[in-house]
């Protein structure tokens, strides 16, 4: 009898995963859902959970379209729930992300934080007492996260390649007559309006 050695090395035990695809595991879901809530890419948030970009983006195409046949009355597929709750959970997470986003960029265009305080001690000439003094330097208005919001918002006006004739601009006169302070409080009035805008008008009253 002739005995014949395996040609590719010994055979793989059974119930080994080689070959198999990686499973979206309840790790990997974690690491994937709080990448996003940082604000990481796909490509980032991937490689932060050990998984490649596709894999990623295959499971949350299987849950978004889970998603879709389930609105769109069609019977669910038990296979696919987790696919869906996972892909439910990293919407819920990128809208986390944009809201800290919004959030760090409404503090810049308003400005007023503190950046620096320095506290300091020192005797009263005229008491001989010993007196605190804290001196705190708050940031200005960023401009350049006011025009970056406003592009976004009203991109017709404000955007870099809106025709100069169309675009409303901060101010008519040349570049080295505009008023600083004019500026910050058209920008101002601008910002306020997005904000706040006026109630619609009952058309129903007249």
């Amino acid at each position: 009898m002739v005995r014949r050695k395996p040609r590719h090395g010994p055979a793989a035990p059974q119930g080994s995963a080689r070959g198999r695809r990686r499973l979206l595991t309840a790790d990997i879901e974690a690491k994937l859902i709080e990448g996003t809530r940082q604000g990481m890419p796909v490509e980032t948030a991937a490689a932060v959970a050990g998984v490649h970009k596709a894999s990623f983006l295959r499971w949350l195409a299987r849950g978004r379209d889970e998603a879709d046949r389930r609105r769109q009355g069609q019977p669910p597929q038990p296979a696919e729930d987790d696919y869906l709750a996972f892909h439910e959970r990293i919407e819920q997470a990128r809208e986390i992300a944009n809201a800290g986003a919004i959030v760090q960029l409404r503090r810049l265009i308003n400005g007023g934080f503190v950046t620096k305080e320095v506290t300091r001690k020192f005797r009263d000439p005229e008491t001989g007492q010993i007196v605190e003094e804290t001196t705190t330097d708050r940031a200005t208005p960023d401009f350049k996260a006011i025009s970056f919001f406003l592009e976004r918002r009203q991109r017709q006006h404000w955007a870099k390649d809106t025709p100069a004739e169309d675009a409303t601009t901060a101010a008519t006169a040349p570049a080295d007559e505009i008023d600083a302070d004019e500026l910050a409080d058209r920008l101002a009035v601008t910002l306020h309006a997005l904000e706040y805008p006026p109630d619609p008008v009952d058309s129903s009253r007249h």
